[in-house]
């Protein structure tokens, strides 16, 4: 997998949101899905169990991709709304 490189206000979000960064991580390296955003944007997204909040979320990672690197522009989280 290319490195990761984090801009500032990735970073700003993932303590605002509490989020661990080896979620992002693993986020990006193994999505369950990746849809396209304004190009060249890309999100990563992936269901996990939050360990603070203790419920599931999806948390979406939106990423510049280079030849060389992922570069981690912003984060969000949502809880993860079950189907009936």
């Amino acid at each position: 997998m290319k490195p990761i490189r984090w801009l500032e206000h990735a970073r700003k979000k993932l303590a605002r949101r509490e989020v661990d960064e080896r979620e992002v991580e693993l986020t990006v390296a193994q999505p369950d899905s990746v849809v396209d955003g304004r190009p060249p944007r890309r999100i990563f997204m992936r269901r996990y169990q939050d360990a603070i909040l203790h419920t599931d979320m999806l948390l979406r990672v939106v990423v510049e991709e280079t030849a060389g690197e992922f570069v981690i522009v912003t984060l969000y989280k949502n809880v993860e709304v079950q189907e009936a």
